[in-house]
């Protein structure tokens, strides 16, 4: 029973610790369920009735529950794709980040039985697609913040990381500039930030894309970028990328990325633009700046910060 009780705390441990490497749902801004939204499920839905073997309907189906955070709905689509098609690393991907999402939404007891599967959905994508990078990154910090007895080890992260360099010497940099500051060695982090960023030095904007495949991973760049004062033109493109192609499945609001915007216009000295990005930022979040600080603080600078009016 003391074994058994052990066991307990140090799982609710591990659920403390990746609970807190992940943003509140609240601070979404979550898609209203339309009559466009409600229609457009309906026809897939029924499409599915008719031709169950047809698995793309399907997962239509999952990832427009995804993109309007019905993850419970989500979770059971993916279930199903993942069941059908075990070899298509799509499926089990997806269905990591929906469980991931679940284990959130929960309370840290309920949200147990989700984090072995989901690492191990992650660990099933990045198999079957050798290039894969973002399963690859959630990876990472998994192994960075789980317990040893569920798979968690900072050699794995490590390894991983090795993984990702391989297939984009960017990302790479990116990803060891991440991990290190999640391990609190600020010296060495800024030394793989200081790596990326004398990389994209010789790359214009457009040609970002071909080393770069996440989107948050522009967000990361960007933040590099700005924090660091470098490359204030490459800066806006990463920022303004990555709120373009915005969706449910990244790791932070939106609003995170106008105010980060605002930050470099505002270091460009473009006051106009830096006011309207951070107008725009404080509509969808009030206490973005708070926010900022508490949820995406980076290595030991200081965060440019506007007046409320």
């Amino acid at each position: 029973m003391e074994k058994t009780q052990r066991i307990i705390c140090l799982l609710l441990g591990c659920i403390t610790s990746l609970s807190a490497q992940r943003i509140p749902q609240s601070y979404f801004t979550i898609p209203e369920l339309s009559s466009t939204y409600l229609s457009t499920v309906d026809s897939l839905e029924s499409r599915h009735q008719n031709h169950p073997n047809d698995l793309q309907t399907l997962e239509n189906l999952g990832d427009i529950y995804g993109a309007h955070y019905q993850w419970d709905e989500a979770l059971k689509v993916y279930a199903r794709l993942v069941k059908k098609n075990p070899e298509n690393f799509r499926f089990h991907f997806k269905y990591g980040g929906v469980l991931g999402v679940k284990s959130l939404e929960v309370s840290r007891i309920q949200s147990i039985p989700f984090v072995r599967p989901m690492k191990t959905s992650f660990e099933k994508a990045a198999a079957l697609n050798t290039t894969h990078i973002e399963s690859r990154w959630v990876l990472m910090e998994l192994y960075e913040v789980l317990p040893f007895f569920l798979g968690g080890s900072s050699s794995k992260a490590q390894q991983t990381v090795a993984e990702i360099e391989q297939i984009s010497p960017l990302e790479g940099a990116l990803a060891q500039g991440f991990l290190l500051a999640k391990q609190n060695e600020i010296t060495k982090s800024k030394e793989f930030y200081k790596k990326a960023i004398d990389w994209v030095s010789q790359e214009s904007c457009s040609s970002l894309s071909n080393y770069l495949q996440r989107n948050q991973s522009y967000y990361e760049l960007g933040k590099a970028l700005l924090f660091l004062n470098q490359l204030p033109e490459i800066a806006i493109c990463c920022f303004s990328f990555f709120i373009e192609n915005y969706s449910s499945k990244e790791g932070l609001p939106l609003a995170f990325a106008h105010q980060r915007l605002a930050q470099v216009y505002d270091q460009a000295g473009n006051v106009k633009q830096a006011i309207w990005h951070h107008q725009k930022a404080i509509s969808q979040l009030p206490s973005v700046q708070d926010d900022l600080r508490e949820w995406d603080g980076f290595l030991d600078l200081e965060i440019v910060s506007f007046p409320e009016n």
